[in-house]
């Protein structure tokens, strides 16, 4: 009798279920759930968090009706009063069409309305490999930078093709000293086996050697408590053995490099994504710096007179 003016229900505690009372920012924090689930990496998460987030000011309205014309005034201004580039326009559309896309899955919109709209015609500037004589100058400079430790950073680098995120991660058990191998943690949690030639193999067995901490990461501090080296610290020393030695020098043009040596010596395309880490040869073609010269080579060896 006491409970005849109330109503039974059973409470939800797993993710949000849509409901008409939604607003876009609850959609948006259920699909960042989703994501962070699904295993991306929180650089990625964040990046998609910020271009979601300037989309839902921008709209202004339900995400339910969104229509094509929305996104291409979108475009428009991001082109027009953020001064964006069309390679940044087409990432922020690549975000959107991966969310609406989830959208409509979830059945909270009919349809995915960035499918309508094409993107935008990139200019294309190619990005150069380091020259044989850059990397002299540049091995020249890690040499006198810090006892070992900067030799084997550009060795490891030259011989994985790895990022500066993956190095990183990189732990001194994950070598395997008989052949070289070890593991690198890339995007997604993928991880892959990457292979270490005589001279990154030289340099890193020297340079762990040299270390008396306990440390598991591959790199650390020189200075106690010899921390692992972040993504920041790793960049900031190739920005410095660069200046030294007058070179423009970022990891990912070690990665750049590494892909455009193993090519040039024959290693299949094929192989080079697997050793990238890249699912999409397409992705691997992007990094490679072929010119004339490669072409030319090319041509005399296997197109036969």
């Amino acid at each position: 009798v006491k409970l005849a003016r109330y109503d039974v229900t059973l409470r939800e505690e797993g993710l949000v279920v849509y409901t008409a009372q939604m607003t876009n920012e609850d959609i948006l924090q259920k699909y960042m759930v989703c994501k962070k689930i699904a295993g991306l990496s929180d650089r990625t998460l964040d990046y998609y968090r910020y271009t979601l987030t300037a989309w839902l000011r921008f709209l202004n309205k339900p995400l339910s009706d969104t229509s094509p014309d929305d996104i291409r005034m979108y475009f428009a201004y991001l082109q027009t009063y953020t001064n964006n580039s069309p390679k940044t326009i087409n990432n922020h559309r690549r975000n959107l069409s991966a969310f609406y896309q989830w959208l409509n899955d979830e059945e909270i919109c009919k349809s995915n309305p960035v499918r309508r709209v094409p993107q935008m015609k990139e200019q294309y500037v190619p990005k150069k490999a380091f020259s044989n004589r850059e990397l002299e100058k540049i091995r020249c400079a890690a040499a006198e930078y810090d006892e070992l430790r900067a030799s084997a950073i550009v060795e490891v680098f030259l011989s994985t093709g790895c990022r500066v995120g993956e190095m990183e991660k990189m732990q001194r058990h994950e070598v395997n000293w008989n052949d070289g191998s070890m593991i690198v943690h890339g995007k997604g949690n993928k991880d892959r086996v990457v292979f270490l030639n005589d001279k990154a193999r030289f340099f890193l067995e020297r340079y762990l050697k040299s270390r008396d901490d306990d440390t598991p990461n591959l790199f650390v501090s020189l200075h106690s408590p010899h921390d692992g080296l972040g993504k920041s610290s790793i960049e900031k020393i190739i920005r410095e053995i660069g200046t030294e030695c007058g070179v423009k020098a970022h990891p990912h043009k070690f990665r750049r490099t590494c892909a455009t040596n193993a090519l040039r010596h024959g290693m299949p395309i094929d192989q080079v994504a697997r050793m990238l880490g890249h699912n999409s040869i397409e992705t691997t073609k992007i990094y490679l710096d072929t010119d004339d010269e490669d072409l030319k080579y090319a041509h005399k060896r296997y197109v036969l007179g």
